[in-house]
């Protein structure tokens, strides 16, 4: 019998009502919350953070996947976010939650739109969107993470930090983050700001990241295209946002990680920036970078390929990526580079080979063909088609706002 969120009131009450935060107490939102009204509360100073310094949240909240949207925070205080401190001795658990279009600021450390510091909580399948800055520790979902799970979540955001901020959490200890993501724009204002396009840091040889990746623009003097400084094991994930800073680098740039069946394919520039990575201590394996996107050289044993190569799939193939169960490789999705089934990315037009005639019909052979048939009516009147291949649809179901692919032939 969880309490039922069903209105910005009842989100409210949880955020003041510490003798519910306890190990055990279940939570379930109900409907989606605007919480804009936010902007109006304590002086100015937005939503208080569901746990804190004083009295951290140990129960578990189940979104449901409805809405949080408009959340707005402003503070001069430590452990800043949806949730501020969570830690429990029973692993809670926080899921299918989205924070949609938020507004947060602190001054101080620790900052996350869904969670400042996490000891002990499993995250699954949690979503946010929006702005947060602050100083030190500021993630898009998480601030810090320790002896914790992060799994099907992404972050789509702006942060705005002096150091030691990432895309999705800004210091990862112990744990797994497993099939997830982050999109925007990461800057660290510090000479030698610490920022990664998915973490800033890793720091446990407990850790360890799989199919996963980063789209986020990264600009800090120490930054790194996924995780600027890192221990445990990546493996089979990608960065390919843009990286900027004097000692900046593409994938990683120093720890005593084991990196495998990885690759990045963002532009990197910096006085001192590196390809993939500036470490020599970094264990690499069977990982790209793409030297049509940089003209740097790099540390590593980091495998250098042009766009091209990094669009065909033998390429990948004969180093042993796994494209049956990991990896998918399709022209009209991710500019051609490998990615994830679980993907955001929108699937691209294409527009076939030959003319529609008889003696030259149009050739299909992947799905950026199928849209452009779907979306040329002109193509349908008296043409032919013949496909060539075979066609895995799977991301049309990104295609416009999640409708997917447009049936060929309307009224």
């Amino acid at each position: 019998n969880p309490y039922q969120i069903a209105t910005l009131a009842n989100l409210k009450w949880l955020s003041e009502t510490n003798t519910s935060w306890a190990s055990g107490t279940y939570f379930k939102q109900t409907a989606d919350i605007n919480a804009s009204d936010t902007t109006t509360w304590n002086s100015g100073e937005g939503f208080s953070p569901i746990g804190n310094a004083s009295t951290s949240f140990a129960g578990n909240y189940d979104g449901q996947n409805y809405n949080v949207t408009n959340l707005y925070i402003n503070s001069t205080n430590e452990y800043v976010g949806l949730f501020g401190l969570l830690e429990s001795t029973e692993f809670n658990i926080l899921k299918n939650i989205n924070i949609l279009d938020a507004d947060i600021t602190t001054t101080q450390n620790y900052g996350g739109i869904l969670v400042a510091y996490n000891i002990k909580s499993s995250i699954e399948n949690c979503n946010v969107s929006g702005l947060i800055s602050g100083y030190q520790y500021i993630g898009g979902l998480v601030g810090v993470s320790d002896y914790s799970d992060i799994d099907n979540s992404s972050a789509s955001v702006t942060i705005n930090g002096d150091s030691i901020i990432g895309g999705l959490v800004a210091e990862f200890k112990r744990g797994n983050i497993n099939t997830s993501y982050t999109i925007g724009n990461i800057t660290g204002t510090a000479t030698y700001a610490v920022a990664g396009g998915l973490a800033g840091k890793i720091t446990s040889t407990d850790a360890n990241v799989s199919r996963s990746y980063s789209e986020s623009n990264v600009t800090a003097g120490s930054g790194a295209g996924f995780v600027a400084a890192v221990a445990g094991t990546i493996r089979n994930s990608y960065s390919k946002g843009n990286v900027s800073g004097s000692y900046s680098s593409g994938f990683a740039r120093t720890g005593t990680a084991t990196i495998i069946n990885s690759y990045s394919a963002g532009s990197v520039s910096g006085t001192n920036a590196k390809a993939f990575t500036q470490s020599t201590t970094l264990t690499i394996s069977n990982s790209y970078w793409d030297t049509d996107n940089t003209s740097l050289t790099d540390a590593s044993d980091a495998i250098e390929a042009s766009t091209a190569n990094m669009n065909i799939l033998s390429t990948f193939t004969d180093a042993g990526w796994d494209f049956t169960n990991t990896w998918i490789l399709d022209a009209s999705v991710n500019d051609g580079y490998p990615t994830f089934s679980f993907a955001s990315h929108v699937p691209t037009s294409e527009v076939p080979a030959g003319t529609g005639t008889s003696g030259d019909p149009y050739q299909i052979a992947g799905l950026g063909n199928l849209i452009w048939i779907s979306q040329n009516s002109a193509s349908w009147d008296a043409k032919y088609f013949k496909q060539t291949e075979d066609i895995n649809a799977l991301f049309s179901k990104n295609l416009d706002i999640g409708q997917g692919l447009t049936p060929i032939g309307t009224d």
